[in-house]
């Protein structure tokens, strides 16, 4: 599976693993956008029910972000 993400590097982006289809769901979030976009692991400690909500904004080098998760841990790739 694979999220589809807008190139415009100035665009308010929301991505909700809820918006993901349940099989493999933490999976994809983790593979194509924690890894991709925001550039880190997240290691799911929700038991087995991950959820997790982004709201992101790219600012050219930097970027500002809200994250709301069951209970996680996430490193720089």
């Amino acid at each position: 599976m694979e999220i589809e993400v807008p190139p415009n590097p100035s665009r308010l982006l929301r991505i909700s693993t809820e918006m993901l289809p349940e099989r493999g769901r933490f999976a994809a979030f983790q593979e194509q956008f924690a890894r991709r976009i925001l550039t880190m692991d997240v290691i799911d400690h929700g038991a087995g029910c991950p959820r997790i909500e982004v709201t992101f904004m790219p600012l050219g080098k930097a970027a500002v972000a809200t994250l709301t998760a069951t209970p996680a841990e996430s490193h720089s790739s």
